[in-house]
């Protein structure tokens, strides 16, 4: 059976590179010559304001019998880009030599990163991966294996395109046939030897996460309320997509924030309208809307002191302020008897005094109340 190493490029945003400084490119005018001399450039390939493609390489294995750790010691990753004589040549992975446990990498599943660079978008003849040196420790013995490695080069030697965005490179090491070990005649060498190489662009990819992924929905977790000068506190949630999200409220009063649980502060009554907009790391977005409430304190009025003749009917008025209207009003005369309406009449059957109580309740259910005194004679 064929054992394969696996390669990866994976394409970032430009930005990153251009903050970190962490790439170095190398371009020469190669008139066809495949040998990967290089001149120091400097200026992306003579690619001063096209579109760029921030370009990572990682590297992953697959096992191989006999051996159980295989260190293999990379020191350089290089693309050859085509076109005319001032954007063509070849571009280096800024990288220091690194030696990786490739089994180790199989029996974790991770990979490891060997370099970074800030590709121009564009079409690309050859990918190469330089390898120094490399040992292996055998299963049965413990003996460690020097190999030869008389072609250092893991060369691809095929056509590809960069495109704005991310794009990842997927190159295989053939291992099987990279390895060749002969105990009996003291043979060992490792030939890198290619295997497949598939590319994939970032609209592709975010496309499949998009089809992976559940569904991006977010919750305002609202109606808000608060009295005038009190401060509300929002608190935003969201599930599915891919993470991290990216949060924005709009208060419905003209500020914003893009804090994921913000604090806000109206200053004048009403009902606003808010909305909780969240976009995930792959652009899918989601809007959930809801409702703040900033009021006065909630207030009732039963009206001054009542006087009425036995068998006259009493008008009582009720009044409230504060709160969000609508209002519901409710008297209690004092007598067993009640009534719903705001200004009811009402025809106490006895002498005496009574009090009548008057409970408001607000829109959002806030509840005051306020007596008054009715004197029947």
């Amino acid at each position: 059976m064929r054992k394969m190493y696996k390669f990866f490029i994976i394409g970032l945003l430009a930005i990153t590179l251009v903050l970190s400084g962490c790439v170095e490119e190398k371009v020469t005018d190669t008139g066809g010559d495949d040998t990967g001399d290089q001149d120091t450039g400097g200026d992306n390939g003579g690619a001063t304001g096209e579109e760029m493609s921030f370009t990572t390489v990682t590297i992953s294995d697959a096992p191989i019998d006999n051996f159980r750790h295989i260190n293999v010691t990379f020191s350089e990753v290089k693309v050859h880009k085509s076109g005319n004589d001032n954007d063509s040549g070849w571009i280096s992975f800024n990288m220091d030599p690194i030696t990786i446990d490739m089994l180790y990498l199989h029996e974790n599943n991770v990979s490891e990163v060997l370099g970074v660079a800030n590709l121009t978008v564009g079409n690309y003849t050859q990918l190469w991966v330089v390898v120094d040196s490399a040992t292996g420790i055998l299963n049965e013995t413990g003996e460690e294996i020097v190999f030869d490695v008389p072609s250092g080069d893991l060369k691809y030697k095929q056509s590809f395109e960069i495109r704005q965005g991310n794009t990842t490179i997927d190159i295989e090491l053939d291992l099987g046939e990279s390895v060749l070990y002969v105990p009996q005649g003291g043979v060992a060498k490792l030939l890198p030897t290619p295997g497949k190489m598939r590319i994939e662009h970032g609209r592709d990819k975010d496309k499949k996460d998009k089809e992976d992924e559940d569904e991006l929905e977010v919750d305002a977790n609202g109606d808000y309320e608060a009295i005038i000068g009190e401060i509300i506190e929002f608190e935003g949630t969201a599930t599915g997509g891919v993470e991290p999200y990216n949060w924005s409220w709009d208060f419905g009063d003209g500020n914003t924030s893009y804090e994921k649980d913000p604090e806000h502060l109206y200053l004048v009554t009403g009902e606003y309208n808010i909305t909780l907009t969240v976009t995930d790391d792959i652009g899918n977005t989601a809007i959930d809307e809801t409702k703040a409430y900033i009021y006065n304190e909630l207030e009732a009025d039963a009206g001054d002191e009542y006087n009425s003749t036995f068998g006259e009917p009493v008008q009582l008025f009720g009044n409230a302020t504060g709160g969000i209207e609508p209002y519901s009003w409710y008297w209690d005369f004092g007598d067993g008897e009640n009534s719903t309406e705001q200004e009811p009449m009402h025809t106490y059957t006895s002498a005496g005094n009574y009090t009548a109580t008057l409970t408001v309740t607000d829109f959002l259910g806030h509840i005051a109340t306020d007596t008054a005194d009715v004197e029947i004679i």
